[in-house]
């Protein structure tokens, strides 16, 4: 017997995949089947849309739903960038009235 009790080769193996992942995978494979037939080549390249599919079924498994949605959800919003303002605190940030545009142009490394 091995370590706690349990006997040798016992259980799933390692890096085996479990039940669940089987079952979100094969829904998965379902979703994509049922829409490429409504739809050819409706996924081709397109990731996004994929997800955007799975999330909006209602038919597949919740953990499925908010996985896809999770993923697709950094495409579909801005995220906030964290930003440092500074200056002079006496003289707040007053109105752009110019912007310009500079083109340099690289040095010659040839010699």
């Amino acid at each position: 017997m091995a370590r706690g009790g349990k006997r040798d080769g016992a259980g799933r193996r390692k890096g085996s995949t479990n039940m669940k992942i089987k079952r979100l995978r094969s829904a998965v494979r379902t979703v994509a089947l049922e829409i490429g037939k409504l739809i050819p080549d409706a996924f081709e390249g397109d990731g996004h849309a994929f997800m955007v599919a799975v999330y909006k079924d209602p038919r597949l498994p919740v953990e499925l739903r908010l996985d896809a949605a999770a993923k697709a959800a950094r495409y579909e919003k801005p995220t906030l960038q964290a930003i440092e303002h500074s200056g002079n605190p006496d003289k707040p940030i007053q109105q752009v009235t110019r912007i310009e545009r500079v083109i340099v142009r690289p040095a010659d490394t040839n010699g």
